[in-house]
């Protein structure tokens, strides 16, 4: 069965981020979304993961083009709090591959200190193994240009953190209907 017509209900920043992505792979569908104006959006996923990168490459949006319409940031991990035990000092959940050379440590040593010094902390793990945690504990950023960090990759290893339903409008407005998808905007019957 051929499908040409394609219906996304619902707006935000899932149903023009879904939107986006079959405008860009499927040029030739009507794609239409439906939304309505009594139904707020909710602001979710306001912090993304480094796997975002490859998404904006597929729809080739440049991050300069969206940051400043949509109050964002660049971030290199995710700082959890109280999310071993309560008090527990917090952790980061770094972007980017674990670094496995003898130069760097090995994953397997960090498990063995851990084993011979159980009040190692939790926040050890991240700062043996992801170089760019560095970058993270002196609240650095930098595009890495020259490759000064061997393994740190800017395009792989950055996310953002936005507002969601402000990147939801930006889609819909600069990205979705200047491609010529249907927009219909329907109002919710009481």
């Amino acid at each position: 069965m051929k499908t040409n017509k394609i219906v996304i209900v619902g707006g935000g920043s899932a149903g023009w981020m879904a939107a986006a992505t079959l405008i860009s792979q499927f040029p030739n569908k009507d794609i239409t979304v439906i939304e309505s104006p009594n139904v707020p959006t909710v602001g979710v996923g306001e912090s993304t993961l480094g796997q975002i990168n490859n998404w904006l490459d597929l729809l080739n949006i440049k991050d300069e083009d969206f940051m400043p319409h949509t109050d964002a940031s660049y971030k290199l991990s995710i700082r959890f709090e109280d999310f071993y035990k309560k008090d527990d000092g917090g952790f980061h959940y770094p972007f980017g591959p674990v670094i496995e050379t003898e130069r760097l440590g090995l994953k397997q040593l960090w498990f063995v200190k851990k084993y011979l010094q159980p009040e190692t902390s939790i926040t050890d793990y991240a700062n043996w193994l992801y170089q760019n945690m560095a970058l993270v504990n002196n609240n650095t950023l930098f595009k890495n240009e020259n490759n000064e960090l061997e393994y740190f990759n800017f395009k792989n290893d950055v996310a953002y953190h936005f507002d969601a339903t402000k990147f939801g409008l930006w889609l819909k407005d600069q990205y979705c209907k200047p491609r010529c998808q249907t927009y219909i905007r329907r109002c919710k019957n009481n």
